[in-house]
C-alpha cells in the first residue's frame, strides 16, 4: 500500500492523509474539499465523486465508504495496526516534492543500466536521509541494489547487499505488509539460494501487485533459477505490455522465448527490438548472439568484432563475440578472443566468468566448463541456479560435476504452485 502512495496524484494522497487520521470516523465533504482543494472556494460534487473513485482505484486495499448525506470514512476492516498505520499516514502526507524525486528514481531503476541506477541509489540515500520513515524510498533502494547486483553493477552503484538489507530490515519494521517490501525481500533471498522462502513471498507480492515490474522482474529470476521457463514467460509478456518501448525489456522477452524453444519467434522479437533501437549497443549485441545461435554464419563476424570494442556495451555482454565466432566455426579465435575478455586476463567477477560458460560448452570443453561452474558453486554465485537450467548449459547438466551441482539446487526448492498471471 505503501507503494501504491506514493504514486499519487496530491489530491487523492491529501484525501487519503485525511481519511487515515481519522479512521473509522466519518468526514464531511466540506472538510475533504478544504483538504484537497485549498485555493478553490467552488468546487462540484462529482469532482470529490471523481477524486474519491479515482482513489479506490489506486488503492483497492483502502475500503472508503460514502456517508450518505455528509461525507466519507475509511472502513474499520482497512485500518491497519498502529505502526502500520503511522507508516502509511506519514507516506500519505510526503512533500510533492519528495514524492516527485521518488518518481523520477523509479524512472532510473527501470533503465536497468549502470549510470541510472547509480544515479537511483544516490537520489533515494538522500530521500531516506532528509525523511527516513518514507517507507517506498527505503524499498525501492533496496530493489535498486538487488537489480544492480543481478546486471553485475553493484561496483560501479558503490552499493553493497548488506545496505539492501539493512533497508528491507527498517522498511519493514514501519510496514511489514507492504507488497513491494515482500517482493524485494523475496529476490534477496533467491540471491542467497532461499528459493523455498523466497517462493512464499513472491506470491504474498503477486497477490496484491500483480501488474508491477517490481514484483515480476523478481519473480521471473525466481523462475528461471528454480527450472520454471514456461513460467516466466508470461510474466515477462506483462512487464513488455506496459513497457512496449523498453529496449531491455524487448531483449529480455526475444530471449525468454529462445529458451522455451520458439526459435522463430525469438528471432522475429529480437528483429523488432533492433529496429525500434537501431543506436542500441546492448540490442545489437544481444541480436547477433541470438542470430549465433539459432543461424550461424560468418557475416556476423564483423558486426560482433565491431560491437565488442563498443565503450557503451555492458561489461557482461563482451563476451558475445568468442561465442560468435565459436558457433560460426572459428574455433581458434574464440579461443583466443575468449582469453583475452575480462575474465581470462585477471581476476573478474563471478558473473564474468559465468558469462564463459557457454562459449566453453561451445567448444566441447566440457570439464572447464565444470571447473567454473564448482568454483562458483563453492563462491555461492547467485546466478548458477538460472545458468545451469537454461537450455544453452544443457551438456552441461550431463557432466559428473554439473548434474551433482542441479541435483543440490533441487534439493534446495520444495516445489509450489507457480503464481498465474
Amino acid at each position: 500500500m505503501c507503494s501504491a502512495l506514493a504514486r499519487l496524484p496530491p489530491k487523492e494522497r491529501s484525501i487519503l492523509a485525511l481519511l487515515l487520521r481519522h479512521p473509522a470516523e466519518p468526514v464531511s465533504k466540506e472538510d475533504i474539499i478544504r483538504q484537497a482543494w485549498p485555493r478553490q472556494k467552488m468546487v462540484s460534487d462529482e469532482s470529490l465523486v471523481r477524486c474519491i473513485s479515482q482513489l479506490r482505484r489506486r488503492v483497492p486495499q483502502a475500503h472508503i465508504e460514502a456517508v450518505y448525506g455528509y461525507g466519507y470514512r475509511l472502513l474499520p476492516t482497512a485500518a491497519p495496526g498502529p505502526q502500520v498505520h503511522g507508516a502509511l499516514l506519514q507516506a500519505a502526507q510526503a512533500p510533492a516534492d519528495l514524492v516527485e524525486q521518488f518518481m523520477h528514481a523509479c524512472s532510473l531503476v527501470q533503465r536497468q543500466t549502470a549510470t541510472p541506477l547509480a544515479r537511483a541509489i544516490d537520489l533515494l540515500r538522500k530521500l531516506t536521509e532528509r525523511q527516513p520513515d518514507y517507507i517506498p524510498a527505503r524499498v525501492l533502494r533496496a530493489h535498486a541494489i538487488l537489480l544492480a547486483h543481478r546486471l553485475d553493477l553493484n561496483a560501479l552503484a558503490q552499493a553493497s547487499l548488506e545496505e539492501a538489507w539493512v533497508q528491507i530490515g527498517l522498511a519493514q519494521a514501519l510496514a511489514p505488509d507492504s507488497p513491494l517490501l515482500a517482493a524485494t525481500q523475496a529476490g534477496l533471498y533467491d540471491l542467497d539460494w532461499r528459493f523455498t522462502e523466497a517462493s512464499r513471498l513472491h506470491q504474498m507480492a503477486l497477490q496484491d501487485l500483480p501488474y508491477s515490474s517490481h514484483a515480476l522482474q523478481p519473480y521471473i529470476w525466481h523462475l528461471l533459477a528454480t527450472g520454471r521457463t514456461a513460467h516466466a514467460h508470461p510474466c515477462q509478456h506483462r512487464i513488455l505490455a506496459q513497457r512496449p518501448h523498453a529496449a531491455i525489456e524487448r531483449v529480455k522477452w526475444a530471449r525468454l522465448l529462445a529458451q522455451a524453444g520458439e526459435r522463430d519467434a525469438a528471432l522475429a522479437a529480437m528483429d523488432a527490438a533492433r529496429a525500434a533501437h537501431p543506436g542500441s549497443a546492448l540490442v545489437a549485441s544481444a541480436w547477433c548472439a541470438l542470430q549465433a545461435k539459432f543461424a550461424p554464419r560468418s557475416a556476423l563476424i564483423p558486426l560482433a568484432r565491431e560491437l565488442h570494442d563498443m565503450a557503451e556495451l555492458p561489461r557482461y555482454a563482451r563476451v558475445n563475440l568468442p561465442y560468435v565466432l565459436a558457433r560460426c566455426g572459428r574455433r581458434a579465435e574464440a579461443r583466443r578472443a575468449l582469453d583475452a575478455t575480462p575474465a581470462g586476463r585477471h581476476p573478474s567477477t563471478l558473473h564474468q566468468r559465468m558469462a564463459r560458460v557457454p562459449t566453453l560448452i561451445e567448444l566441447g570443453e566440457l570439464d572447464h566448463a565444470a571447473e567454473e561452474i564448482t568454483h562458483a558453486y563453492r563462491d555461492r554465485y547467485s546466478g548458477l541456479p538460472g545458468l545451469l537450467h537454461s537450455p544453452t548449459c544443457a551438456p552441461l547438466r550431463q557432466h559428473p560435476r554439473g548434474r551433482e551441482i542441479l541435483q543440490k539446487f533441487n534439493q534446495m526448492f520444495q516445489a509450489d504452485t507457480p503464481w498465474r498471471t
